[in-house]
């Protein structure tokens, strides 16, 4: 990244909140405080909100109703290791935990940004913009999308970012996880996780064909008994794939209860160059 070392620590930057636990919350308060552009009683803006050139060792959390774009920063985990690390390095639309239902809804960009070293995933959430940016040195996935009001989401867009160095801390591990969220559009990304790369950092039997390094690039819907469910028009486009052990994995839960909601629907996948000959899995009646 070579804008890095123009990069300043984001409170130096801007009126941030950061929170006990080093979390740099972005939500409709961030944006009065930095932005004159903004009304408070209309709660619009006549340009767009613009947060750049800065750093934070923590979690960023994206909260708020506004559209807003971050732009050219860095965001570190931990300076040792991922198993050192928080969670996730970037929350989207969701509460600081990544998991329970929420009502922002106001679209993130992410542009231009290196994400590394935290223990779950580099970004979860939804309704977010990812561009141009890298992600490595995770404890377990790249990148999750997990929206809980799918119905509500205004889309979310992964594109021309590259994704490499996971599964740190197990042996299951995703660039990219789509859990539950609509029109999801997945476009020229390099996703560059072959089985050797976790293995040479813990120095053990490092070589392509491990059984240990066992990374799926892209996982559609989770199966099993995980509850999920509306999973529907995702694209994925133009990207290259090198991939631990599948490259595509499009799964559902077994529909028991009638629910067709657990099965992924309308996945189009054209157009990619697959560096490695591993597999693709659509069971269950995946369309």
């Amino acid at each position: 990244t070579g804008w890095a070392g123009s990069l300043v620590p984001a409170s130096d930057s801007y009126s941030f909140a950061i929170n006990q636990d080093g979390v740099l919350v972005i939500n409709d308060d961030a944006v009065a405080q930095n932005f004159s552009n903004y009304d408070p009683v209309t709660g619009e803006t006549t340009e767009a909100t613009v947060f750049e050139n800065f750093s934070h060792d923590g979690p960023i959390w994206c909260a708020t109703t506004l559209p807003v774009t971050l732009r050219n920063f860095s965001v570190i985990g931990s300076t040792v290791s991922p198993t050192d690390g928080p969670d996730y390095g970037i929350i989207c639309n969701a509460p600081l935990d990544g998991f329970s239902p929420n009502r922002f809804f106001g679209g993130v960009t992410i542009e231009n940004a290196e994400i590394k070293n935290f223990a779950k995933a580099g970004i979860i959430g939804y309704d977010f913009n990812l561009r141009y940016c890298e992600l490595h040195s995770m404890g377990q996935d790249g990148i999750v999308v997990d929206a809980k009001t799918p119905l509500n989401s205004i889309g979310t867009t992964i594109e021309a970012n590259w994704i490499h160095h996971l599964g740190y801390n197990t042996e299951i591990f995703n660039a990219l996880e789509v859990r539950k969220g609509t029109g999801i559009d997945i476009k020229g990304n390099f996703f560059d996780i072959p089985h050797h790369q976790a293995m040479e950092v813990l120095g053990e039997h490092a070589g392509p064909g491990n059984p240990w390094g066992d990374g799926v690039a892209l996982q559609i819907g989770l199966g099993g008994n995980v509850p999920q469910g509306g999973i529907k028009d995702v694209l994925i486009e133009d990207n290259w794939i090198n991939a631990g052990i599948r490259f595509l994995n499009v799964v559902g839960r077994e529909p028991d209860d009638g629910n067709s909601d657990n099965i992924p629907k309308n996945v189009v996948f054209r157009n990619n160059r697959i560096l490695r000959g591993y597999q693709v899995d659509t069971p269950l009646g995946a369309s």
